[in-house]
């Protein structure tokens, strides 16, 4: 079933350990099928937007690049 894996970003928008937003997003990954891969993006090393300063935005790009759906 290697040829139907998908591989899902998911982003909490909250830094709370125990947020609501990253239980739902626990919970959907126990209840997906087996061939989802589930990619939890970290937001706490995201640096606000400063369009002057690309390179912080680099690793995020890449880290989406390799994924099925996000």
């Amino acid at each position: 079933m290697e040829e139907n894996k998908l591989t899902i970003a998911t982003i909490c928008g909250s830094l709370r350990k125990d947020s609501f937003n990253r239980k739902v997003l626990n919970a959907i990954e126990r209840i997906a099928p087996e061939h989802w891969e589930f990619d939890h993006t970290n937001i706490s090393t995201i640096p606000l937007y400063n369009a002057d300063i690309l390179y912080q935005w680099l690793s995020l790009k890449k880290a989406f690049e390799k994924l099925t759906v996000f």
